[in-house]
């Protein structure tokens, strides 16, 4: 397959940020503002070439990819052919989970692994100015407390 990788950046917005619209998903990871937010966190790559996609690391070390499209069975597919034996798919909402169960992946739920403080609506539209700070620290507690989210498992060889 061929791809470019290379660290998220702001400039990545142009790109990313009508891709991540289209996606019906609410949760925030789904929303360019939380993958800015996150990019040190979980050292987040932008993925070009023959696929688009986000590879991050989880809270645990595990090294991610990320659909930034919704999903159809062709991309599905392009997403489950990057992956690395290492590697696992994250962050699948369940309305996706048949597009990897059906070829034999498994899934897995951590809580620690997620950044669910606000949807993706809530996120693209805060404006921050007043509470950042204290806002700020509130998602640094809540993410280190109480956080979840799925990620797919490579089927067993």
């Amino acid at each position: 397959m061929d791809v470019q990788e290379q660290s998220l950046e702001l400039s990545h917005k142009l790109l990313l940020q009508p891709l991540l619209q289209k996606v019906a998903i609410p949760i925030s990871e789904y929303s360019f503002a939380n993958l800015y937010l996150f990019r040190s966190v979980h050292q987040y790559n932008l993925i070009t070439g023959d696929i688009t996609a986000i590879v991050g690391i989880t809270y645990d070390g595990k090294r991610y990819i990320m659909p930034v499209m919704p999903l159809d069975d062709i991309y599905a597919e392009k997403l489950a052919e990057f992956l690395l034996p290492d590697m696992c798919l994250f962050s699948i909402h369940h309305d996706w989970l048949h597009f990897f169960t059906e070829k034999g992946f498994t899934y897995h739920y951590n809580d620690g692994d997620s950044d669910y403080v606000y949807t993706k609506e809530k996120l693209a539209t805060y404006s921050g100015k007043k509470t950042a700070w204290e806002e700020k620290s509130s998602v640094s507690i809540y993410s280190k407390t109480f956080c979840g989210s799925a990620s797919i498992n490579q089927p067993e060889s």
